[in-house]
């Protein structure tokens, strides 16, 4: 929480889409987490297996956000 709340304060969400997208990616990754820690446990080996290999969809989806955070380079703050 004290992470989304410095990126949301730090200015970086400055279109509707950079919005929608940021709010989804931690919509996102809350239900996983509660998913995780309330569902069932995996049924078998290759169900980790998946599961695993599309946490790369998280990955490319943060990449997403931030290409769309506006670019500052030190001589600017």
């Amino acid at each position: 929480a004290a992470g989304v709340a410095m990126y949301v304060s730090s200015g970086a969400l400055t279109s509707r889409r950079a919005h929608i997208v940021f709010w989804s990616l931690a919509a996102f990754l809350l239900i996983s987490y509660a998913a995780s820690v309330f569902g069932p446990p995996p049924p078998n080996v290759d169900a980790i297996a998946w599961a695993g290999n599309l946490l790369w969809i998280v990955v490319f989806w943060a990449w997403w956000v931030e290409v769309r955070r506006p670019t500052t380079t030190i001589a600017q703050r």
